[in-house]
């Protein structure tokens, strides 16, 4: 890689130096969370109230709070509410992403750093699954069954999915 100094505060670089096309290097570099979608389903044997306080309680307190509801049946025939919250913009969404990772154990930060790969998609979304009755003592552990999803999508300005991980990793360990 070349890196070229073009002004007093911009680097640029350019994989090889003929190529005329230069990408501040800090854009490169940094991913931000731009929004976020948070869904829990609540069987019919749950109190869809409950499964939507889990929802919030992972949230910071300035957080959007308009959870919606969509009744649904399942393969049964028995009746399954999901619930969804959605919130889009750098601000909350940012809030919301160090919120939850503060939150979070040590242990499950390794987890979801260390396996990236699994969580972050080739668009820069991250993805992960809360346990529901941790989630509703305001706790975040990971969790494979029963759960709150969270995905939140990053804006990445890498040209691979292996850079995109790579940038929503720097993320991490930004906050860490």
């Amino acid at each position: 890689m070349h890196v070229a100094r073009l002004h007093e505060s911009q680097h640029y670089l350019t994989p090889k130096e003929d190529q005329p096309e230069l990408v501040p290097f800090a854009r490169m570099t940094q991913s931000r969370a731009m929004s976020v979608r948070i869904t829990s389903i609540a069987h019919a044997t749950e109190d869809a109230e409950k499964v939507a306080q889990a929802i919030l309680s992972i949230c910071p307190e300035d957080f959007p709070r308009g959870i919606q509801k969509e009744r649904v049946k399942g393969h049964y025939g028995n009746e399954i509410t999901i619930c969804h919250l959605r919130a889009v913009g750098r601000s909350a969404s940012e809030r919301f992403f160090e919120n939850l990772w503060r939150k979070m154990s040590s242990q499950d930060k390794s987890r979801i750093y260390d396996q990236a790969q699994e969580h972050v998609d080739s668009s820069g979304t991250l993805y992960l699954r809360i346990d529901k009755q941790e989630a509703l003592k305001g706790k975040v552990l990971l969790h494979d069954n029963e759960t709150v999803k969270v995905e939140i999508m990053f804006k990445t300005l890498g040209p691979s999915e292996e850079s995109r991980v790579e940038m929503v990793k720097r993320r991490m360990e930004a906050l860490s």
